[in-house]
């Protein structure tokens, strides 16, 4: 009996027996590359729990003029696509809920040169690339 409880606790405590990965569908990551050029991608996975969480980051141009026009551009286009505003991030940040896709959310804003914000590679050799990274949108997925 003691042995019966002590395995069903490990397997629902995430003890290191039981662990899955979350992650976005790849439809979405289409969708939200959908809204603008795509310059650079990456991964940063985190241990969440039981398992490990995928976040998928993405640099988008949207083609605006600057960063709060990004903001605003992007916005409209996801609201279009069925994503509802969860809160406002300052500066010029958003969080959004996937009205489509259940358990999906994400969160851009402006890339910021002066910010000390530590991002993946991909994500950094796409900024340095950019002519006019003023203009650029970092855009984090998860999967809740």
């Amino acid at each position: 009996m003691a042995v019966v409880f002590l395995g069903a606790c490990l397997l629902t405590s995430g003890c290191g027996v039981f662990s899955g990965k979350t992650q976005v569908d790849p439809a979405v990551l289409d969708e939200v590359r959908g809204i603008g050029k795509v310059l650079g991608e990456d991964i940063d996975e985190g241990d969440y729990g039981a398992g490990i969480e995928v976040t998928n980051l993405l640099v988008i141009d949207v083609g605006g003029v600057n960063g709060p026009d990004a903001s605003r551009k992007a916005r409209d286009l996801l609201s279009d696509r069925k994503w509802v505003v969860v809160r406002e991030v300052a500066p010029e940040g958003v969080e959004m809920r996937s009205n489509a896709w259940k358990g999906v959310y994400l969160d851009f804003q402006p890339f910021y040169s002066e910010e000390r914000r530590t991002y993946p590679d991909g994500i950094n050799k796409a900024i340095k690339a950019s002519a006019r990274p003023e203009t650029l949108l970092i855009v984090s997925l998860d999967q809740t």
